[in-house]
């Protein structure tokens, strides 16, 4: 519908309460049974050249009289008259009509909203307008329309409304509405929880004001939900849904998760508290609807960022997190693994291995891209200094003497690296050296029998280890690394800056190794993430790491996968800010 407002002059100013005792009722609600949550009223309009729009609304039934209980959207009519801007329980939002810039409006829609109502009150809300300065000599400009929404509860009517360009108006009442005197049952107060789990820190805040959940990547974090009338209550059981997944940057080419920024644990049961983990950077939405009211459910957007740290150290953190984003690998657990496999995270940790240069480089040293990096003498065509010197670090026996190799040594035999490095020096009953007999008891058989294998040149650029993450040369091309640009280089599998801009250095490969034994273990491709818990989480993590180096032990660790996760537990993702906003 559509209603003209009859002409008022400016001293509405000061007679605005006696205008609005005698205009009519426009519009009118019955009473309700019950007190609605709210009542709310909007204006917008098309045409931004129309300012000086407001609303006002009284309370006519309230004792202390109704001039005392007003709320208006126009600030400057406040001050007029003694106008006190004092509804109960009104909030009013974008007010549109300000005197001293009557053009530079903020945006509308303007509104007053009264929640809650007040028992047995009279509601009545009037749309106005000023005609700012109007030239006589001219035409009367055209009407001036109006969209009006009013809301009870969540009952939402529109109606359309024409207002004089040229004078003043304020006699048109948009909302008529008298409050029943029963109340409804209270709503219950409801709270969302957030806790990393590695902290004994809890966020709790009202779920009316929460929007986002932010954690860093890697953690496992745990959301709740509260619904009570008092601020402690009991837990109340919820679904908690993930949709909208989007990845904050490119996955690599192997990689675990890759549907999924974040996922839950045992996510079909319905719970008061349910637990998360952020496996790769982006975004998602979660919906928690409590069971026994899933129609008003609350929104989450879910943020999983860039940690602030990797526990107290932050050694090689940007280029883990990349790695671990890229891979859907923990970053806590590739740093832990970094732990375990380099010494103090030397990005150019090495280490020659004999019996896989017998057993695995020899039938291949004939072949690309082994042949192009032969050790002298004769030297593989592309072998570059950097491939070849690491071996420096290892001394050679020939003749008896004792000696570190040097860049012009050629034909250095597996034998004399065995005899010079294997066992250098002898305290206290043990051997301190490469002790190589002791790790690889198949090696120190070789020797002992005096395997004729042993006196071929030793290929340490293509049988040694490489980097923070120590993958073998010979996996590396078993993978279908690529190096740099095509170029195999064995150099280029250690982790210095131009390797790791490269994303080709032993952090890449280490992960893409990673990915495929998780493959290999679980015979899936991690696509689907079904986990009861954590616990269970990390059993699958256990059987991914056995297969990276299944064989090794020490006096700390009964097994290779619990000295990494025991490492990682150092390395926690923090962040200084609050989870929820």
């Amino acid at each position: 519908m559509k209603v003209t407002a009859a002409r008022s002059s400016k001293s509405l100013w000061i007679g605005l309460i006696a205008i609005a005792l005698a205009i009519p009722c426009f519009g009118q609600t019955p009473p309700a049974p019950t007190i609605p949550s709210r009542i709310r009223v909007e204006v917008s309009w098309s045409d931004p050249t129309w300012p000086y729009w407001y609303l006002n609304a009284f309370d006519f039934a309230n004792p202390s009289g109704y001039y005392f209980q007003h709320a208006t959207s126009c600030g400057f009519c406040s001050l007029i008259g003694g106008l006190s801007n004092s509804l109960a329980n009104a909030t009013v939002t974008n007010p549109a009509f300000v005197p001293t810039d009557p053009v530079n409006h903020p945006p509308f829609p303007l509104a007053i909203e009264i929640s809650p109502l007040v028992p047995k009150a009279h509601y009545q809300f009037l749309l106005c307008r000023q005609s700012g300065i109007v030239n006589p000599n001219l035409p009367p400009p055209p009407p001036a329309e109006a969209s009006v929404s009013v809301w009870i509860g969540q009952q939402r009517t529109v109606a359309a409304y024409v207002l004089p360009t040229d004078h003043d108006s304020c006699n048109t009442t948009v909302f008529d509405y008298t409050v029943p005197s029963t109340s409804p049952p209270a709503s219950p107060q409801r709270f969302i929880t957030a806790a990393l789990a590695t902290s004994a820190t809890i966020e709790r805040n009202d779920a009316a004001t929460v929007t986002t959940l932010t954690v860093p990547l890697g953690s496992e974090f745990h959301v709740g939900f509260e619904q009570a009338s008092v601020p402690i209550g009991p837990p109340t059981p919820a679904t908690f849904t993930l949709d909208r997944q989007v990845m904050g940057a490119a996955l690599g080419a192997r990689t675990l998760f890759p549907n999924h920024v974040v996922f839950s644990f045992n996510s079909a049961l319905a719970e008061s508290t349910k637990d998360f983990l952020a496996v790769h950077l982006g975004s998602a939405r979660l919906q928690i609807a409590p069971i026994d009211d899933p129609t008003h459910s609350i929104t989450l957007a879910v943020n999983i960022v860039l940690p602030d740290g990797l526990g107290t150290s932050t050694v090689a953190d940007p280029s883990i997190n990349d790695a671990a984003h890229r891979s859907g690998l923990l970053p806590q657990m590739l740093k832990g693994q970094i732990a375990q496999e380099s010494f103090a995270f030397n990005p150019k940790e090495f280490r020659y291995e004999p019996l896989r240069d017998v057993d695995t480089i020899r039938p291949r040293i004939n072949s690309l891209p082994y042949s192009d990096y032969t050790a002298p003498d004769p030297s593989g065509r592309k072998l570059l200094d950097d491939d070849l010197s690491p071996r420096e670090m290892y001394f050679f026996r020939r003749n008896g003497v004792t000696a570190r190799i040097q860049s012009g040594d050629t034909n250095v035999t597996i034998l004399e690296i065995y005899k010079g490095s294997n066992c250098i020096q002898v305290r206290q009953g043990r051997c301190h050296g490469a002790n190589w007999s002791t790790a690889n008891p198949a090696l120190a058989r070789l020797v002992a029998q005096q395997d004729p294998r042993l006196d071929e040149n030793a290929q340490t650029p293509t049988a040694s280890s490489y980097g923070w993450l120590q993958p073998m040369y010979y996996k590396a091309i078993e993978i279908e690394w690529q190096g740099i640009l095509g170029e195999v280089h064995p150099s280029y599998l250690f982790d210095e800056t131009n390797n790791l801009n490269a994303r080709a250095s032993s952090l890449y490969v280490g992960s893409d190794i990673n990915v495929l034994n998780w493959h290999a273990a679980h015979h899936n491709h991690g696509e689907a993430p079904s986990f009861a818990d954590y616990a269970e989480f990390e059993r699958a993590l256990r059987r991914m790491y056995h297969r990276y180096n299944p064989a090794w032990s020490s006096p700390q660790f009964p097994n290779y996968e619990t000295a990494v996760i025991v490492h990682a537990a150092a390395y926690v993702p923090t962040r200084s800010g609050a989870l929820l906003h």
